[in-house]
């Protein structure tokens, strides 16, 4: 019976990631740049000439471009879930600031009595 129950579940396998999954999907041509710009790195030569010296500088150029990308993209795809904290945060803060106002009151009358 515990097959039946796993085949018609709706959920996800336990080791599933649906949002490393949507991300590389939805951001596979920025991925698949920075995977060409590293495996590049195996043409560098270990020794820099002057003959070589304008390639490496534009392969540098072209890394430094793929990095502001993908922290670019990075902060985009992290903002709504950093906005959703700070809305959960302030949900929170009126109630606990108003229980901890009278937490604060009440240990005051304490120490007064216990004086």
């Amino acid at each position: 019976m515990a097959v039946a129950a796993t085949i018609l579940s709706n959920n996800p396998p336990a080791d599933a990631d649906p949002l490393r999954e949507r991300l590389a999907i939805d951001h596979e041509p920025l991925l698949s740049r920075a995977d060409e710009l590293l495996a590049a790195f195996e043409r560098v030569p270990a020794e820099i000439d002057a003959e070589t010296a304008g390639k490496a500088s534009d392969y540098v150029k072209m890394i430094a471009g793929a990095i502001k990308d993908l922290d670019r993209v990075r902060i985009g795809e992290k903002e709504p879930y950093l906005a959703g904290g700070r809305t959960v945060d302030g949900f929170f803060k009126a109630p606990v600031d108003k229980l901890d106002k009278v937490k604060r009151e009440v240990e005051a009358r304490l120490q007064r009595h216990l004086r």
